[in-house]
């Protein structure tokens, strides 16, 4: 048996190596609330996220999953939004030591 000339064997595609497109850049983002109700016009929160515009909807109840802390100062507006981090532990870090000055 002689093979083909120039003929390469294919690989077999398996369900778990289907085609998948390439991974989006991913970005991380730390940010500081500050509420605009006028029975708590000096609460503030810092955070991290992936996504600020779903984050704010989840704080101000639009949606669920808001963090604890920010139910009784509904509502809230973006006083500052951190971006450019090179991994989610070095945004994490930042949040953390921005929480801890």
């Amino acid at each position: 048996f002689r093979p083909f000339r120039n003929h390469q064997p294919q690989a077999m595609l398996s369900p778990s190596s289907a085609y998948q497109p390439p991974a989006q850049p991913r970005a991380w983002f730390c940010y500081l609330l500050r509420s605009i109700n006028n029975r708590n016009p000096y609460s503030t929160y810092i955070g991290f996220t992936v996504n600020p515009k779903r984050r704010i909807r989840q704080h101000n109840g639009e949606i669920s999953a808001g963090a604890r802390r920010t139910h009784r100062a509904r509502p809230w507006e973006f006083a500052c939004v951190v971006s450019g981090f090179p991994s989610k532990h070095a945004a994490l870090q930042f949040e953390w030591h921005w929480q801890h000055p």
